[in-house]
């Protein structure tokens, strides 16, 4: 058990990754987002879904007590705010109206980016080891 531990302990492989990706790469995507658009609701989600994005990966990168908690209403929100997009593009496809198959597609697959990251942090060994539990 031990040797587990030692093994498994500590921000390393995928845990670091994840770290990486969200203090440094999701706010730059989510950011120049805001570049792009006029719309004031695009702007408000972009910082919201940015400052969760640098909170969740320093609280895990710094094993904070709460980091879990964090990662888990980060998922959560990504989940809601991808489902209605994805929902969005369907009902367009339902209405016969053009739809964007850019945006369905990039969706989808971000829905499932963040269905295989909910499954690291709900079965990983290193994030029960480092974070003293997993989602």
């Amino acid at each position: 058990m031990q040797d587990e531990e030692a093994r498994y302990r500590g921000v390393n492989g995928y845990l670091l990754l994840f770290c990486l990706l969200n203090t440094i790469l999701a706010p730059i995507v989510y950011l120049g987002q805001v570049g792009r658009t006029d719309d004031p609701f695009v702007w408000v989600i972009s910082i919201i879904l940015a400052a969760l994005a640098v909170t969740a990966g320093v609280s895990v990168w710094r094993t904070s007590t709460h980091a879990l908690r964090i990662v888990k209403i980060y998922f959560i929100s990504l989940l809601c705010l991808h489902t209605l997009a994805l929902l969005g593009s369907l009902g367009q496809l339902a209405l016969h109206e053009k739809a964007n198959t850019t945006v369905l597609l990039s969706t989808s697959g971000r829905l499932v980016v963040l269905f295989a990251w909910w499954m690291y942090f709900k079965k990983s060994r290193r994030v029960r080891w480092t974070l003293d539990g997993n989602l």
